[in-house]
């Protein structure tokens, strides 16, 4: 009987996390097992701050033993851990090992000056040693390949969305208050800040923001928010309600009126293509792959990132005219790009058979 193929994934932490990524790179490694494989998860360290991720590479060396030793087929790693392999990536070319890197995001876009440009610069190396780049959108796969890798090398397939029936869609808005809905993890990236700014903006409105998410990712980031909003006087307006359940996702869903984003980057944005099924219009920063799912003026409005005057606009928009926000909520709906986790499933699976034809 011939031994069970082995792969080696490559991970920070063996704990979970909460970020939109791991669900679809849960699936993957799914995917993996049921064509065969045997998943080895190689956890290097708790998750640091961004400036020892861009700078510190201690791991490289130990990384590069346990390629040099080992037997997988191929390694699969997330572009997150890329400072980490970046000393390891030789002895993978070493030992001829395929390398398949899985990129939601461009990790350079969380940092700002001289760390950006080293963290493009170790972006770029790890990248082009890559033998096959997966991604989540049109907008991610032109940057990477900007950096050099050949489109023959990168795939592109989408994450799914969770949704109930359509019946459990139908919305249970109320008179006399918009309500706004925003979904991401606490990370300076989601724009949070900007968009308390907005609010704040907006204090001859009666509207209320609610903010769904895992508060406890980024501790420091939690308290700066909390206190701008004490600062602010929003503390009725703004409500953090942590992470929640699907079926409590799905009632906010249908209680809200608008969805926000204020993400300075969106590798994908599910939280939007959430929003889209339950017909809500979409104001949002357009940056990075967002303008794939909002079209500015038919489901959505889209304003600069960073800007909380030009969010306040576009909200302070809608606010006033009810008959553009149901428009615009009929055509959310019909523009939601639905996708079962099995369809992509289905989809990564073709795309793991072609990588280890």
């Amino acid at each position: 009987m011939s031994a069970q193929k082995k792969v080696s994934y490559v991970c920070l932490s063996s704990n979970p996390v909460t970020a939109g990524g791991e669900r679809y790179v849960n699936e993957f490694l799914a995917v993996i097992e049921e064509e065969g494989y045997s998943v080895h998860t190689c956890p290097l360290r708790e998750t640091l701050p961004a400036w020892r991720r861009a700078l510190v590479l201690p791991a490289g060396a130990w990384f590069s033993r346990q390629w040099i030793h080992s037997d997988f087929e191929f390694i699969f790693l997330p572009s997150h851990i890329h400072p980490w392999a970046f000393l390891a990536r030789s002895a993978a070319g070493e030992r001829k090992i395929p390398r398949l890197v899985f990129v939601p995001h461009m990790e350079h876009h969380h940092l700002r000056g001289l760390l950006q440009a080293v963290d493009r610069l170790a972006e770029r190396i790890f990248y082009s040693k890559a033998d096959f780049v997966l991604t989540i959108s049109e907008s991610t796969a032109r940057e990477v390949e900007e950096f050099g890798v050949p489109a023959s090398r990168i795939r592109i397939v989408p994450p799914g969305t969770d949704l109930p029936d359509e019946s459990l869609r139908a919305p249970l808005r109320s008179e006399g208050i918009l309500r706004l809905i925003t979904v991401g993890r606490c990370s300076p990236i989601k724009g949070y800040s900007h968009l308390l700014s907005a609010m704040a903006l907006l204090s001859d409105l009666p509207v209320s923001l609610f903010i769904i998410g895992n508060m406890q990712s980024n501790r420091r980031h939690f308290r700066s928010l909390q206190d701008q909003t004490s600062r602010l006087g929003l503390e009725r307006r703004v409500h953090f309600l942590g992470a929640v359940e699907r079926e409590e996702m799905w009632r906010r869903y249908r209680e809200s009126d608008l969805a926000v984003s204020a993400s300075l980057w969106e590798g994908y944005g599910i939280f939007i293509a959430e929003a889209l099924a339950f017909g809500l219009p979409v104001v949002a920063a357009d940056g990075g792959a967002v303008s794939e799912l909002v079209s500015h003026g038919s489901n959505g409005l889209l304003v600069p990132p960073g800007d909380p005057k030009a969010l306040a606009s576009a909200i302070r928009q809608l606010w006033g005219d009810r008959c553009l926000r149901e428009e615009m909520g009929a055509r959310a709906k019909n523009s939601s790009p639905e996708r079962p986790w099995s369809r992509v499933k289905g989809e990564l699976r073709d795309m793991l058979r072609e990588f280890s034809a």
